[in-house]
């Protein structure tokens, strides 16, 4: 018997044909995706070979122990030695789609205000990149690369969590485009977190935010988004 759990769409000269080969193996065999999305992208370019039975639907999610007991914004940030203001976090990676661009605009527009924007996480080759463009605004700080166990502390310091993607998300590869398909750990764990979140209106996103629980904003469109 086989399990194959899915977070995005085959890809290169070989998955495809992987996931073809799976698709139409005799035997016990069940899918498990991350998004609706996703699901329906598969049967979009493979065809709906597996029975309803056969397809498990599991978000990524968060271990929710970890946001017990979560201190107030203004302790979490005299624990961070960052400095008291109005704060806005993403956290993540850096890779192309994730809004970064975005994000440096808004510290820029809300410099005078005294906001600070926080980026916690990313790859050191790409925090230089991103540190060396915006050295002029003072308000904005890359963390660069932190333990995945300090990530709710930087959440807990924000007033505002951003999900600011575009239309178009990058993976890790550098390659691909997971808009349509995308369940992004940061989601689950801002909720988690209990702090206002602002969020790309993107429809997969749909499937676990809604107007209850966040603010949608056009993709890229800073003035929406200021």
């Amino acid at each position: 018997p086989v399990l194959l759990e899915v977070h995005d769409l085959p890809s290169g000269q070989v998955g495809p044909h992987w996931f073809r080969y799976f698709r139409d193996m005799k035997g016990k065999k069940r899918i498990s995706v991350i998004s609706r999305g996703l699901l329906d992208t598969l049967t979009e370019k493979f065809g709906a070979h597996f029975r309803s039975a056969d397809v498990i639907m599991a978000p990524n999610g968060v271990e929710l122990e970890r946001y017990e007991s979560m201190p107030s914004p203004e302790e979490a940030r005299k624990t961070l030695n960052l400095k008291e203001a109005p704060t806005v976090v993403c956290s993540g990676h850096l890779y192309s789609g994730r809004g970064v661009d975005l994000f440096v605009e808004l510290a820029r527009q809300f410099e005078e205000q005294q906001v600070q924007f926080i980026w916690a996480g990313g790859k050191t080759e790409d925090v230089h990149t991103w540190q060396e463009k915006t050295k002029d605004i003072s308000s904005l700080t890359f963390t660069g690369l932190i333990p995945n166990s300090a990530f709710p502390l930087y959440q807990a310091a924000a007033d505002v969590l951003l999900m600011p993607y575009s239309r178009e998300i990058g993976i890790s590869s550098g390659m691909g485009n997971s808009a349509q398909v995308s369940s992004p750990m940061k989601m689950f764990e801002y909720l988690a977190s209990g702090r206002a979140i602002i969020a790309s209106d993107i429809a997969v996103f749909h499937e676990v935010l809604n107007e209850h629980n966040c603010v949608f904003c056009e993709p890229d469109q800073a003035d929406k988004w200021k």
